[in-house]
């Protein structure tokens, strides 16, 4: 990435944020917590929603993500789509992001599987002409070490998590070093954005969020 956009993503940690203020601080772009597996309180959803219209109405570019578990996969595109027309969430900028990687509570598979979960997931969602594009999130090592050598994963644009300054005590833009980017994970020449961190800040903000830059082109592209 040579040219850069700023932007951020949040969930219900987030249920306050002054999106004003947001915008004031160099904040382009936002992608919006909408579902996790197949079930998530509607008290969250209707926080999600609050979020995507505040950060619409400042005039940031908006996404939504879905946190991928390892229930069925067909059920969970369902349940995005499901969601997202059950609520008035305003029209996103961007394509839908699927957050891949695991927890204690879930492990998604490994090798073919992996790619095989990404394309029934993508081929459900995409039967709405709304959601034909698709970008993963993930980290370089998982990715790595869930995924064939020889995937075809790479037509997907890519979403790389990697944290080279969470040693320091205050992360925020200016913080940013494209020379620790992070590599990119097989079977992809690059990708489009970069959380550079889970605990940044912002001037304004009391608390920890996530922040990102995305590559100037890929955001014009929407």
């Amino acid at each position: 990435m040579k040219d850069i956009i700023k932007g951020i993503d949040i969930s219900t940690y987030q249920a306050n944020l002054d999106f004003k203020k947001t915008k004031s601080a160099g904040v382009e772009f936002c992608f919006v917590k909408i579902t996790e597996g197949i079930f998530r309180a509607e008290s969250k959803i209707k926080i999600s929603l609050n979020q995507a219209i505040n950060a619409k109405k400042e005039g940031i570019k908006i996404g939504y993500y879905h946190f991928a578990t390892d229930v069925d996969v067909f059920k969970q595109a369902n349940y995005v789509k499901q969601t997202l027309a059950n609520y008035p969430f305003p029209k996103a900028d961007f394509p839908v992001i699927l957050d891949l990687e695991d927890t204690e509570y879930s492990k998604l598979p490994k090798g073919a599987d992996f790619e095989s979960f990404v394309n029934k997931f993508h081929s459900e969602l995409s039967s709405n002409p709304n959601y034909r594009e698709l970008i993963l999130y993930s980290y370089v090592p998982y990715l790595n070490s869930h995924l064939p050598k020889n995937h075809g994963l790479a037509k997907y644009p890519l979403w790389i998590a990697g944290y080279p300054f969470e040693a320091q005590k205050l992360i925020d833009f200016s913080t940013i070093d494209m020379k620790k980017m992070p590599n990119v994970p097989n079977g992809w020449q690059k990708y489009i954005g970069w959380q550079f961190t889970g605990n940044g800040t912002l001037p304004f903000y009391k608390g920890n969020i996530d922040l990102n830059v995305m590559d100037k082109d890929f955001f014009n592209k929407y």
